[in-house]
């Protein structure tokens, strides 16, 4: 499942499909995923909490972009096209092609839930997020997700949240999440996040999360970094095996829109359902 493991890590998140028995399978017809939910997409133990406050996305009707991706782990390496569409505090659409423009497999983060779209073996995957952080060690929700796309802090920010002196003389945000613990050093012209450094003693103890941002440029009314790169590194949860991703998603085209796009999300007939 090279595709369903991209797209999941492409945002975060690794998929380790593969390793874990199916649950609640079944065969359908066609089917449409209706794109909304009335979720809060919080969950027990989430990295982010209902106190977080996150900036107001009234600026924009819709995020669209282009990006070539980069992905490797312990096992394999795949290159990618992606198309990614973004509803703000409701949708995360993405369309993965690997080769030649060709739709490999498509995903849709609603705030409760994750669908994976598999064209090449016929399937479609459901994940909670509960489920997402059963498998890579830390538990992610919608707003870690739409915050990493926009280029915001992926925690929010809480009263609680405090600027600590780093070694070199500037100052980092220091935040506390359950038990995840993180810092991040912020743009000092654009207020970009520009390195975050998360580890957690939680799920999986020791499973650390490291996002760089970089190329920093005006996208319509907002700064927009156009390149990420996040490595994630710990154990597989069950195995206890080493966990090493590597991801770089490069922006060629952004823009912040006034008109809703579509989010298409049609299961074909005879598509194998799994959910986790």
């Amino acid at each position: 499942m090279r595709y369903t493991s991209l797209l999941l890590c492409s945002l975060l998140l690794f998929a380790a499909c593969k390793r874990h028995g199916k649950n609640n399978t079944v065969e359908t017809g066609k089917e449409s995923i209706r794109a909304n939910s009335s979720g809060s997409g919080l969950n027990t133990g989430a990295i982010t909490e209902s106190a977080a406050f996150y900036p107001a996305h009234t600026d924009f009707k819709a995020f669209t972009g282009k990006a070539k991706f980069r992905y490797d782990d312990d096992e394999q390496g795949l290159s990618a096209s992606a198309s990614i569409r973004l509803l703000p505090d409701s949708l995360v659409w993405i369309s993965i092609s690997p080769a030649l423009g060709i739709e490999a497999a498509r995903c849709l983060f609603r705030k409760d839930s994750v669908f994976i779209l598999d064209r090449l073996h016929r399937n479609c995957t459901s994940f909670s997020y509960d489920a997402l952080g059963r498998i890579i060690g830390f538990r992610p929700d919608f707003n870690f997700v739409q915050a990493f796309v926009l280029g915001e802090d992926v925690l929010g920010k809480t009263a609680a949240d405090n600027f600590v002196p780093a070694p070199d003389g500037r100052k980092m945000l220091k935040q506390q999440r359950n038990e995840y613990i993180a810092y991040t050093f912020h743009d000092t012209v654009s207020q970009i996040p520009v390195n975050f450094m998360m580890s957690s003693a939680g799920i999986v103890a020791g499973t650390s999360v490291n996002l760089n941002n970089s190329r920093v440029m005006p996208c319509g009314p907002r700064m927009l970094p156009y390149k990420k790169e996040i490595t994630i590194a710990g154990k597989k949860a069950g195995d206890n095996s080493p966990l090493n991703i590597s991801l770089i998603i490069d922006l060629s085209k952004a823009e912040f829109v006034n008109t809703v796009p579509d989010f298409p999300f049609d299961i074909p007939g005879g598509y194998e359902r799994n959910s986790y």
